[in-house]
């Protein structure tokens, strides 16, 4: 991932702690709250797919399943 998208990631995660502060504030319900901030880093994470991690995970299952 580049330097760019990780500054837009961080800005989003940003974002959506205001926002589920700002909600919690208003008295929102958790469970609201948390389903809010899970929607909102999937969303991140399609945005900004971070490949080196995807890579490691893919590597690690691998590993995992050829002991099998």
């Amino acid at each position: 991932m580049d330097v760019q998208d990780r500054i837009a990631k961080v800005e989003g995660l940003e974002a959506l702690k205001d926002a589920a502060i700002s909600m919690a504030d208003q008295g929102e319900d958790a469970s609201v709250i948390r389903g809010f901030i899970d929607e909102g880093k999937k969303e991140l994470a399609y945005e900004y797919p971070d490949n080196q991690k995807y890579a490691k995970a893919f590597s690690a299952a691998s590993k995992f399943q050829s002991r099998e």
